[in-house]
């Protein structure tokens, strides 16, 4: 708590000495304007609780080689995992490099980094847990590695900056809500192996535009488009045979949907 309640402070440069800062060290700085840390010195997740108020310009890349769990055994092989909520609420990062070997990003791992603009995740990765990313706003693109299988409930929901997505072959999962609100998408692209996409997945995803459903997955959950303001056109494919209420409630520019004949049941709105 070194500068804890120097509410005038605005600008604090760091030696490259520095090796750590530990937690609420700027704590309550409600003017702190630029803080110069450089990338080599490790910070500990609460370091810089502040008011929301305050404007933080600067750029610190997470080494999140610090950030492990002990690796664990989930049953058939040996798991390394990003810690849940380490990252939390950091207004300083700008870039994570998330390094090969890690095969789990935790529950809200990186909840709320507003400024967070690019990530690079591992060919390894394999789960990225609910709310991993949530409110990311600043994020513009995920590159998503091959070995990927399960997305986690808003995982990505609120990166209003996200225009495209492109989902890897082995991916079999994606939770609730888990891009809804992603005001720029505009293009999804998906792979066959898919079984399941959690409600309201792509909700309120103003600017997509045209839609084309996976054949893998042959239901079609609630409110899965539901405030997609500018889609025009979605198309569900031969095999889909469930489909649940409001999917396309408050698609205000709605053209064309084609329905499959293999359909059988529309669900009730309740």
């Amino acid at each position: 708590s070194l500068f804890n309640n120097c509410m005038s402070l605005t600008e604090i440069s760091l030696p490259k000495s520095l090796k750590r800062i530990e937690n609420r060290v700027f704590c309550n700085c409600k003017k702190l304007k630029n803080l110069k840390i450089d990338p080599s010195v490790e910070l500990s997740p609460n370091y810089f609780k502040v008011n929301k108020s305050a404007q933080i310009k600067r750029a610190v890349t997470a080494k999140v080689r610090n950030a492990f769990r002990e690796s664990y055994y989930d049953g058939q092989k040996e798991c390394i995992i990003v810690d849940e909520d380490k990252y939390r609420d950091r207004t300083d990062i700008e870039v994570v490099i998330i390094p090969e070997g890690v095969n789990v990003i935790g529950a809200a791992a990186f909840l709320s980094c507003e400024n967070l603009r690019e990530v690079v995740l591992p060919d390894s990765l394999e789960v990225i847990e609910d709310n991993a990313f949530n409110y990311c706003g600043e994020l513009e693109e995920i590159v998503f590695p091959e070995q990927l299988q399960v997305i986690g409930n808003h995982a990505f929901c609120y990166c209003s900056s996200i225009e495209s997505i492109a989902f890897p072959k082995k991916l079999k999962r994606i939770g609730e809500l888990a891009f809804s609100s992603c005001g720029n998408l505009k293009s999804v692209c998906f792979s066959s192996g898919l079984e399941e996409i959690g409600e309201g997945c792509f909700r309120d995803c103003e600017n997509l535009q045209a839609f084309s459903w996976p054949a893998s997955v042959q239901k079609i959950n609630n409110c899965m488009f539901i405030g997609c303001s500018s889609l025009r056109d979605l198309k569900i494919p031969e095999g889909v045979t469930s489909i649940d209420s409001s999917i396309v409630s408050k698609c205000k520019n709605l053209k064309s949907i084609v329905i499959p004949s293999s359909l059988k049941e529309i669900g009730e709105c309740t």
